[in-house]
């Protein structure tokens, strides 16, 4: 059962209402939160129902403003009933909080490649979604076990990263990061299970890929979209500003998907927002997947 609030909890001066029952769940959520996310920032302390007056201290603002630090430019420790940050405590409580998305339409006949594989074909008019760590299209990963990718409609492979202090580029807890936008290269570098299907077989990096038809000017401002990401990438952050956001920005600037993510940046609910809209234009695959340079573009296979 998914936890709510019925009035607003947090920083007095923002209006709060903090009623004890309201208080408790945020508390629970936010310690919740800190375990998942593994920030002792985020935990709230002794969960008593209580937010401490001005000019007292409190250490449930304190960790309200530390969690929205990861998706909120300017944290305002105010949690709202349908807001932002209940969602995303919410969402972290597991895929319970999620809605869950309708099944896809069953996969077109597969195109044999080789043994136990299934090549998927990019003939400029198919883009796709990829979800790491979804085992299948009934599979809901949690939040912190999912990864969204992107294929291109020539088949090479494109994602968004925060880039890690030190050099070592990827996705982290940690929050502000400089985005990268990912290539075929940058994945050999970084996470080659991501594009390696013997590395994903080794690492048992099973990923859920969701083709979807679209037109030649859609393909082209798909495409589009990453280039021009590339160029200049902003910031990364963990909610708000991470892999799903920009994959669904590409979707809609393509004119793909008509809006945003219903709900939080994840990547199931993107996937579940795809087959929602798209219906039979989508076809859905999932195991060990590969890319391998070709000609003008990419072989991808799914085994």
């Amino acid at each position: 059962m998914v936890k709510n609030i019925v009035r607003s909890v947090g920083a007095w001066a923002r209006g709060a209402f903090n009623q004890r029952d309201d208080v408790k769940v945020v508390q629970e959520l936010l310690k919740d939160a800190s375990v998942t996310l593994k920030n002792a920032k985020f935990d709230p302390g002794k969960i008593d129902g209580q937010v401490n007056r001005p000019p007292l201290g409190s250490a449930t603002v304190n960790a309200i403003r530390a969690f929205q630090g990861t998706f909120m430019r300017h944290p305002d420790g105010l949690v709202e009933p349908g807001g932002k940050t209940i969602r995303a405590l919410q969402a972290l409580g597991g895929p319970a909080a999620l809605p869950p998305p309708p099944p896809p339409p069953a996969p077109s006949p597969p195109a044999p490649s080789a043994a136990g594989l299934t090549k998927l074909d990019f003939p400029g008019t198919r883009v796709a979604l990829v979800v790491r760590g979804k085992t299948g299209p009934a599979h809901h990963p949690g939040v912190m076990d999912q990864h969204a990718d992107c294929i291109l409609p020539n088949g090479a492979p494109v994602g968004f990263f925060g880039d890690m202090p030190g050099g070592s580029s990827g996705p982290s807890v940690g929050m502000n990061l400089d985005g990268v936008v990912a290539d075929y290269s940058w994945f050999l570098a970084n996470r080659v299970a991501y594009v390696d299907m013997a590395e994903a077989k080794k690492y048992r990096m099973t990923s859920t890929v969701l083709t979807v038809d679209v037109s030649a000017k859609e393909a082209a401002a798909f495409a589009g979209y990453w280039t021009a990401l590339k160029l200049s990438p902003g910031r990364f952050y963990i909610l708000g500003n991470n892999c799903s956001t920009h994959a669904s920005d590409a979707f809609v600037t393509a004119g793909i998907l008509p809006s945003g993510i219903p709900g939080l940046d994840t990547p199931d609910n993107l996937y579940a927002q795809l087959v929602t809209v798209k219906g039979s234009s989508t076809k859905s695959y999932s195991g060990f997947v590969g890319f391998t340079p070709g000609g003008p573009g990419y072989l991808v296979e799914v085994a």
